[in-house]
């Protein structure tokens, strides 16, 4: 049964307007709450939306998230489409459920654990939890869409570099984007270019997280788990992709390093892994996973890679003229499309006979 909605907007202009907006909401969730009792968290983390946790001293962890969607972010998130994704991770037992949606956001269960950071996710009992519990993601079947037919990466791009303009309002930002980015039309051709190359190495097309950061895992050390938060982006796509963005994400987001890239060594690793549970959960256990089967994987990876940055770098170009985040949108995308480009020779140059005498 899909969730309740509300016909109630939650204003966020404000700390104090986004928890009175949040109690009119909470009055459906946990009606026998007294609002006198409940307690707030403002989570600071995300870049997209504004997310608060309520809940009630006596039992911190039955905690309910409000999430406030980002201005203007309904020009390339499909809300509804989210609110489908949440229900079937949550079906597959991957995902908290949802309790209502309203007018501007949603209320969900909150997910106890440890947020994930660059350490954590290098930890091999962790990561190993990770590439299983992407694997079993990959293998979800989205309820009768049309439109989840066809991968989601190059539509996207093309989406954000449509809505993202040319020029901004203030001199500096406008200054700053022309000094350190491409030209909009230079960056469709580099897309058409990219999309030539990838859509020839055959990843398989599975239903994918898209926006793996690693403050979207949660570790749950008492289950031995780990759990996937927030699926607005969401969506059929390229499964090397998946995996690709995720191995990006090891840069950082509020400071981007490049150099947190995963190394070689740490990438084939957590893709056997990955194999080995995608083979068992798509009928192939009896298939035991060559040097060759990581090695494809591992090249194509990398060169999708370099799809993560053109989709990030131009999603910030997006962000940077409508967000009202406090966040240097403008910056990650010089840092993320800066990356494409320092990369971008590397990376399509790889290929499986070059690399596959270094596998043992």
């Amino acid at each position: 049964m899909p969730p309740q909605r509300l016909d109630i907007t939650v204003p966020d202009s404000s700390v104090e307007m986004l928890k009175n907006g949040s109690l009119e909401v909470l009055k459906h969730v946990r009606k026998n709450w007294k609002s006198s009792d409940i307690c707030f968290k403002v989570f600071t983390d995300g870049v997209t939306n504004r997310l608060l946790g309520c809940y009630l001293p006596s039992d911190p962890e039955d905690m309910v998230l409000i999430r406030v969607y980002g201005r203007n972010t309904d020009l390339f998130i499909d809300r509804k489409d989210e609110l489908q994704n949440m229900e079937l991770m949550h079906s597959a037992g991957l995902a908290a459920p949802v309790y209502l949606a309203f007018n501007n956001g949603l209320a969900y269960q909150f997910v106890p654990g440890v947020v994930g950071d660059e350490r954590m996710v290098q930890e091999p009992t962790i990561y190993r939890l990770i590439a299983k519990t992407m694997a079993h993601m990959h293998t979800l079947k989205p309820l009768n869409n049309e439109k989840y037919r066809i991968p989601s990466l190059f539509p996207g791009i093309r989406k954000f570099l449509n809505l993202a303009s040319p020029t901004f309002q203030d001199s500096v930002k406008n200054q700053r984007f022309l000094s350190k980015l491409s030209t909009i039309q230079d960056l469709y051709n580099e897309i058409n270019h990219l999309e030539d190359h990838l859509v020839q190495l055959g990843s398989p097309v599975v239903f994918c997280h898209n926006d793996l950061l690693l403050k979207n895992i949660i570790y749950n050390e008492e289950k031995g788990q780990v759990s996937f938060i927030d699926f607005e982006y969401a969506h059929q796509n390229f499964q090397a992709f998946d995996i690709a963005n995720h191995f990006c994400e090891f840069c950082g987001l509020e400071s981007f390093q490049p150099e947190l890239y995963p190394s070689q060594k740490f990438q084939k690793e957590w893709l056997r892994i990955y194999l080995e549970e995608w083979f068992c959960l798509i009928g192939h256990s009896s298939r035991k996973v060559s040097p060759k089967d990581v090695e494809t994987l591992y090249v194509q990876v990398n060169k999708f890679a370099l799809g993560a940055h053109l989709f990030w770098g131009t999603w910030a170009l997006v962000q940077a003229s409508h967000s009202t985040i406090d966040f240097d949108y403008l910056g990650y995308a010089i840092d993320r499309i800066g990356e494409y480009y320092k990369r971008k020779e590397e990376f399509l140059d790889l290929s499986e006979n070059k690399y596959v005498e270094n596998v043992s």
